[in-house]
């Protein structure tokens, strides 16, 4: 195990952070132009989140296939990385030219390709760039990447379908990550394995599946994981149509406002997310389970009270909700990323990661589609109440979680430092001696 991050690190979290923007924009660039979408195709509420779900069940196939070969050694990480990006970006160019559901579906296959491509493999690359010590840092900036994605998506191609159409906003996203795909040959191969704070013996891969499985951490963060997935996607998917049909904003102004919303909500909440589990380790253990229950409890319970008042039809209260929502998401997206890199060693976070992202898109894929049936049978307000009560039981899942484990510390405990990233990389902290954890 060496101590201090390796060569690159630092260029490699900024470039890969970047186009984790860009994925992330991509994935989400119909979910602003829905009105426009259903007005072209003539789609039904319901019809017009398959595109979606289509995507995250390619997503959730594919990141298997990727996941196995990343354990086994048999693809490069750099080759992946470039197969995403490809993949991704032309797919999000031909979306533009889609005739029906049918082609546009077909279509988002191939963005869930490359999605499932890059979320595999990036965290293991994350891991062997930087010790243990700077990684709540290292997935509070990838989590911003995340939300900017958001916000471009959201607010950029809300500008440009107003005055070109939708067809013509999705070309223009899907050019600019085009253009940005050239820089992943900047990110280098780090050595791997270096920062492993956990033993991966050579073994069979279905030995290591077993092993990602039985460690104590990993099957409740994968069913808390769901529901967060769900929750997520499902508000994603409608907070805009909500924004237009009840706010009273066309698709413009609650492109612009979603925008905004998770691009200060995404920043906030993952500055919020680090600093926070950089205290709460100090003092508690468990903080990594401690502090997505109380993000997630306070947001769906501001949910189901803005749904059931007056606020519920008033733009700025949704504005200002949909803000407070990301940011408590994002907040709680880092400790358990942070929480996963730490108890596995890096050759098994692809599979970790991949499972979560299973998880993930499949209570994902589900959401969407829910939402959109109850709201043609019930209307779009009453059936949003699912997704904060879905909120609240998962937050109270956490702490349930963090009560079981009866203060049992998540190794190791370490401040996060999000302004050392930008120090000189010759900078770097004392070798310490290779702890074994039992749940490893």
């Amino acid at each position: 195990m060496d101590g201090g991050r390796q060569e690159g690190a630092r260029s490699a979290l900024l470039l890969l952070t970047l186009l984790n923007m860009f994925r992330c924009a991509d994935h989400s660039i119909l979910i602003p132009l829905k009105s426009l979408l259903q007005e072209d195709l003539h789609l039904t509420d319901e019809q017009s989140a398959w595109p979606n779900t289509v995507s995250m069940v390619s997503m959730m196939i594919f990141s298997v296939a990727f996941a196995l070969l990343l354990a086994e050694g048999k693809l490069n990480r750099r080759f992946i990385l470039t197969l995403a990006l490809v993949t991704w970006s032309a797919a999000t160019c031909m979306c533009a030219a889609a005739t029906g559901l049918r082609s546009l579906c077909l279509l988002r296959v191939f963005v869930g390709l490359g999605d499932a491509a890059f979320v595999t493999v990036v965290p293991s690359l994350m891991a062997d760039f930087y010790p243990a010590a700077d990684r709540p840092g290292v997935f509070a900036l990838l989590t911003m990447g995340e939300y900017l994605g958001g916000a471009l998506s959201f607010g950029l191609s809300g500008f440009i379908a107003e005055r070109t159409g939708w067809r013509v906003a999705v070309l223009c996203l899907g050019i600019m990550s085009f253009l940005c795909a050239n820089l992943q040959h900047n990110v280098r191969e780090p050595k791997a394995g270096i920062h492993d704070l956990c033993s991966d013996q050579d073994s069979a891969l279905l030995d290591r599946c077993f092993a990602v499985l039985r460690n104590q951490y990993v099957v409740p963060l994968l069913l808390l994981s769901s529901g967060m997935g769900f929750v997520f996607t499902g508000a994603l998917e409608w907070y805009p149509t909500y924004l237009q049909r009840y706010g009273g904003q066309d698709v413009g102004l609650a492109g612009l406002a979603c925008g905004a919303a998770s691009l200060a909500g995404g920043l906030l909440g993952g500055v919020l997310g680090m600093k926070a589990l950089s205290l709460l380790r100090r003092f508690v253990g468990s903080a990594d389970l401690l502090l997505p229950g109380i993000f997630m409890v306070l947001s769906g319970s501001m949910w189901l009270v803005v749904l059931h008042s007056p606020l519920g039809v008033n733009a700025a209260a949704l504005v200002a909700g949909g803000f407070a929502f990301v940011t408590c998401h994002a907040g709680s997206m880092v400790p358990v990323s942070a929480l996963l890199s730490i108890v596995l060693p890096s050759r098994l976070l692809g599979l970790a990661f991949v499972a979560q992202e299973l998880c993930q898109n499949l209570a994902s894929s589900v959401a969407p589609p829910l939402v959109g049936g109850l709201s043609d049978h019930l209307g779009l307000r009453p059936a949003m109440h699912v997704l904060p009560a879905v909120q609240l039981a998962t937050g109270l899942g956490f702490l349930l979680f963090f009560l079981c484990l009866d203060g049992t510390p998540c190794p190791p405990q370490v401040e996060a430092r999000l302004a050392s990233f930008f120090e000189t990389e010759a900078e770097s902290d004392p070798v310490k001696k290779p702890v074994e954890y039992a749940s490893c």
